[in-house]
């Protein structure tokens, strides 16, 4: 007789309060509806590699490491000057991130 087995997901109660931050993030970032996407507590920005690359350095990434070094020198500029945030490493779990960029949207608000 097979054992059945179970899969039980990271807790998602902090990635919940950044809703509207994620959705607009996935969207404008990462070209991702957040209906789309399995998010979690423990979910980082590098679980997302294989997206928002241009192309020519798509193609070139042929190592996980090399696709991390591209984000490293592609999207994580592209999310700092969007958002106005401090440069950060693609391993940053999104709840992290989304605590940041809203951190900076209250801070530039006032």
């Amino acid at each position: 007789m097979r054992r059945q087995e179970t899969i039980e997901l990271a807790p998602q109660g902090t990635i919940e309060q950044y809703e509207t931050t994620a959705r607009e993030f996935l969207q404008a970032i990462l070209g991702q509806d957040l209906s789309e996407c399995l998010i979690t507590d423990e979910s980082t920005l590098s679980d997302f590699a294989g997206c928002a690359l241009p192309d020519t350095l798509a193609s070139q990434a042929q190592t996980l490491k090399e696709v991390y070094q591209a984000w490293d020198t592609w999207v994580v500029p592209l999310i700092c000057a969007r958002y106005r945030i401090e440069p950060f490493k693609t391993g940053i779990r999104l709840v992290e991130l989304f605590q940041l960029i809203e951190t900076r949207a209250a801070q530039s608000a006032h």
